[in-house]
């Protein structure tokens, strides 16, 4: 406030402000009194009147000059919904927490929503009843699918049929990821429970009909693909390829592994350029099918991440690392302990990622790892030789990551504190986990 304004402030009366009054009434005694002189040494008694006055209660004050507690200040929600969404994990989303979230309110409602359609599961009939009711009446739950994961089990009693799996892909424009899963007849009673898997793929499935191709081929642009044939059924996969030649850029392929040639499909080879490609066949492909598969990834120089879920056959690790070891930049490997793993990992020269889950390691493969490497994930139990790794850590200095998965006894590695300095030393993270799936989310590229 204006200094003219204090000045008559402070010096008004008294009476008026009780805080000056017992300002006032707490300092009444004797000002004049002195310290006593040298000459005299007779004690000097001083008058001290205490006489406080109370402040007025808040119940004697006007309502007017009542103190009320300030409101509380709400979070914006642009940041609520900026943590939901790093809450969320795309691959294994939390369907609880986004139920929950969705019922808080009407603006947070909407936007959960959005996120719990962003990655939909299909697996029996009424499934996919349930969920062409929910988009029909919110087309924008529709447009907010991107992953789509389907199970075609016919062993089952309410089996998805090919139709309905059809008509699911083409209710959403916005999908570009398709995990499916193709399961076989089996008779009744032909099969004991946790029978063999060799039992499971000489399961009957019959092939895509004329109608749900014609549905998929009208239906959005797939990206990626994820097949699994858990049957004996050796033509969907070309079904499914032919139908998204030049926009599929990622494919994961499981189970029973494509016949040998000549192929059920015309083409010479498959006209579409791979980015990624991971294999998990229970047998080895045929060098054939994958010369087919990536005739035109090797024209173009396309691939740049593989992963293979099994052990590769030797012949058809060195046919894929002639092929395109020099453009790889992710390779992920279910062990190093060969010789043919170490010649492998020499081959990418370019090589920027390398992940080997097992934790029997070669040592000699380390000298091979290149030196643009900047994320390496390996697996450690108490005897894997570390001592390799350390030097990586050491000379690689591209390097910016290390991931570990602990096996038993891995924790009490006794090198594994001289890893722990090391990165430290370099400024390289180090991640270490005894989760397999968090070790596989970490170390994808």
């Amino acid at each position: 406030m204006p200094v003219f304004d204090f000045f008559a402030e402070f010096t008004s009366t008294a009476g008026a402000r009780p805080w000056l009054s017992a300002a006032l009434a707490a300092n009444q005694y004797d000002y004049a009194r002195q310290k006593p002189s040298s000459s005299s040494s007779r004690p000097i008694l001083h008058a001290l009147a205490v006489n406080f006055t109370p402040y007025p209660s808040l119940t004697t004050t006007s309502k007017s000059a009542a103190v009320h507690p300030p409101s509380p200040v709400q979070m914006p929600l642009e940041i609520i919904l900026a943590i939901i969404e790093a809450a969320y994990d795309p691959d294994t989303p939390d369907t609880r927490l986004l139920q929950s979230c969705a019922l808080v309110c009407r603006a947070w409602s909407t936007h959960v929503q959005k996120l719990l359609f962003k990655t939909v599961s299909l697996r029996t009939a009424s499934a996919y009843t349930a969920f062409r009711r929910a988009v029909s009446t919110r087309p924008v739950l529709r447009d907010a699918v991107r992953r789509l994961r389907v199970v075609m089990d016919y062993s089952q009693p309410s089996y998805l049929p090919q139709h309905a799996f059809a008509h699911a892909v083409a209710m959403c424009p916005g999908l570009v990821d398709l995990d499916l899963a193709l399961y076989g007849y089996s008779e009744p009673g032909t099969e004991a429970l946790g029978s063999l898997e060799s039992h499971r793929l000489r399961r009957r499935a019959p092939s895509f009909d004329a109608e749900t191709i014609s549905i998929l081929r009208n239906g959005p642009s797939i990206r990626s693909l994820s097949f699994s044939n858990w049957s004996e059924n050796q033509q969907c996969i070309f079904q499914l390829l032919d139908l998204y030649p030049t926009t599929l850029h990622s494919l994961s392929l499981s189970g029973t592994a494509p016949p040998p040639p000549p192929f059920p499909n015309d083409k010479p080879c498959f006209p579409g350029a791979l980015e990624r490609l991971r294999i998990n066949y229970q047998t080895p492909p045929s060098i054939e099918f994958m010369s087919w598969l990536l005739a035109d990834s090797q024209r173009h120089a396309s691939l740049r991440s593989l992963a293979f879920a099994r052990e590769p056959c030797p012949d058809l690790l060195q046919f894929l690392m002639d092929a395109f070891g020099r453009d790889l930049r992710c390779l992920a490997l279910p062990s190093c302990g060969t010789a043919e793993h170490a010649r492998a990992i020499e081959a990418c020269s370019a090589l920027e990622v390398l992940r080997m889950d097992r934790p029997q390691l070669n040592p000699l493969a380390y000298k091979s790892v290149p030196a643009a490497i900047r994320h390496l994930a390996l697996g450690v139990e108490r005897d894997t030789p570390l001592q390799p790794v350390i030097d990586v850590v050491k000379t690689r200095r591209e390097l910016e990551c290390v991931t570990v998965r602990l096996w038993s006894g891995g924790e009490g590695h006794r090198l594994l504190p001289a890893l722990r300095i090391a990165c430290a030393y370099r400024g390289v993270e180090l991640r270490v986990t005894r989760d397999s799936g968090l070790y596989r989310a970490l170390s994808v590229s």
